[in-house]
């Protein structure tokens, strides 16, 4: 008779006591899953560090240095282009001004257009005689020793003697280079040359000089160097306005020396 095999019955695990007075899980409640187990030696990843924005960097003490070095020059130029222009500007609108109130006054003392004398000599001849192509003169070779500022009662001298010493107007034309003004006159009334005296000595840079060879027509001569006006009447007005136009005025050629 066949021996009948023994069936392998599977080890049926014992019971699991639950603590004293907990309820047993009953078949509908839902076990929660336990979460799955990290292998051995796995660690939690760190957490992501938050990005640091490195700061702009700053230019050194010694290329700021640099860089003030190259734009200062540039700078320093520009300014002083800018005050030239300013300054010669300033001197043209100046210049256009004293024009302006001289010509407007001019006319009604009888006086002519400033005439424009060019290619005047400045040589330094003393103990000649010297020629001049205007009459009186308003620039030209002269001698070494300007001639002071004041009233002259009498003519200046052509005399070829002192050079240095003398009322010359040689020595008048000198003082012409270094911007002064000459005021010249013939046949005016003993008042009108007080008050030519009164009001222009002590001035400075202005000569004031009678001067015989000037027309019958003609009582009042300005000069400056390169410049000549003839007038028929005395103007005090007029002689100012030209003495702010030409005193120390570009056109002399040593302007603002002293006479």
């Amino acid at each position: 008779m066949a021996k009948k095999k023994k069936k392998h019955r599977r080890p049926v695990a014992p019971p699991v006591h639950s603590a004293p007075g907990a309820a047993a899980p009953s078949a509908h409640t839902p076990v929660a899953a336990s979460p799955p187990a990290r292998p051995a030696g796995a660690e939690r990843p760190a957490p992501e560090a938050p990005v640091r924005r490195k700061p702009p960097k700053r230019k050194s003490s010694r290329a700021l240095g640099k860089r003030r070095r190259r734009v200062t020059p540039w700078v320093v130029t520009i300014v002083i282009v800018a005050a030239i222009v300013a300054a010669v500007a300033g001197s043209r609108i100046s210049a256009n001004k004293s024009a302006g109130r001289f010509d407007s006054l001019a006319a009604t003392a009888g006086c002519g257009k400033v005439q424009t004398i060019s290619g005047l000599s400045r040589q330094h001849l003393d103990g000649q005689r010297i020629h001049y192509s205007t009459s009186p003169p308003a620039g030209g070779d002269h001698y070494q020793v300007p001639l002071p500022a004041g009233f002259y009662a009498h003519q200046l001298t052509t005399s070829t003697a002192n050079p240095a010493g003398a009322t010359s107007i040689y020595r008048a034309v000198h003082s012409l280079e270094h911007g002064a003004v000459i005021v010249w006159y013939k046949g005016l009334s003993p008042k009108a040359v007080s008050r030519l005296k009164d009001q222009y000595d002590g001035e400075a840079k202005v000569i004031v000089t009678p001067y015989s060879q000037l027309k019958d027509s003609e009582h009042v001569a300005l000069s400056a160097w390169g410049h000549l006006d003839y007038c028929k009447q005395m103007s005090t007005k007029v002689i100012d306005a030209f003495i702010d136009r030409y005193r120390d005025a570009h056109s002399a050629p040593e302007a603002g020396l002293s006479i």
